[in-house]
């Protein structure tokens, strides 16, 4: 795990320094919608993105968030997530000449920490991608998105596997800073 931030860490500072230290870090709130229809939609999420543009088109988002309250179907106990994603983005940068806006679309690898009531640091693995669109002027931010995130899950308990679809898509806004 730390190699991996420390990668991260990495290409955060490459796309800060390689283009016009156009970096972002911002915070975000969305609505949840489970995957499984009969599924309880949880409470958040809540995000915190870094990010930074690479290229002209080419980005980068590592973004952190919490779930908390999923139930999904036939399940005996809510589900806590915390997604942790790298995207990379294609993201141009159009100037309105009042500000700047960036549409994105992007795809990249997630790793969740889930637990429950009665099971701790269960991990699951599986993608993220998302589109949306962000504003920027005089070095703040402010975006709407959508998010899709695949999320299976394996429970271990009193010696039985239960398997939950704790994927999603989430909508929401963000809004932050640019450096």
């Amino acid at each position: 795990m730390k190699k991996a931030l420390i990668v991260v860490m990495f290409l955060m500072s490459f796309a800060g320094y390689s283009y016009a230290n156009d970096m972002w870090i911002n915070l975000g709130y969305s609505y949840y919608l489970p995957e499984e229809s009969s599924a309880k939609a949880p409470l958040g999420p809540v995000n915190l993105t870094i990010g930074g543009q690479v290229t002209d088109w080419v980005a980068i988002d590592f973004s952190i968030g919490y779930l908390w309250d999923l139930k999904p179907h036939q399940a005996e106990t809510d589900i806590n997530i915390m997604p942790v994603r790298l995207n990379f983005l294609i993201q141009p940068c159009f100037d309105t000449g009042m500000f700047d806006v960036l549409p994105y679309i992007g795809i990249g690898p997630q790793i969740s920490a889930n637990n429950t009531d009665y099971a701790n640091n269960i991990f699951s693995y599986g993608f993220s991608a998302k589109a949306g669109v962000r504003f920027i002027e005089n070095g703040f931010l402010f975006g709407v998105g959508l998010e899709y995130l695949y999320n299976p899950l394996e429970v271990e308990y009193n010696g039985l596997k239960n398997k939950y679809n704790a994927s999603g898509i989430m909508f929401g806004g963000e809004i932050g800073v640019v450096f």
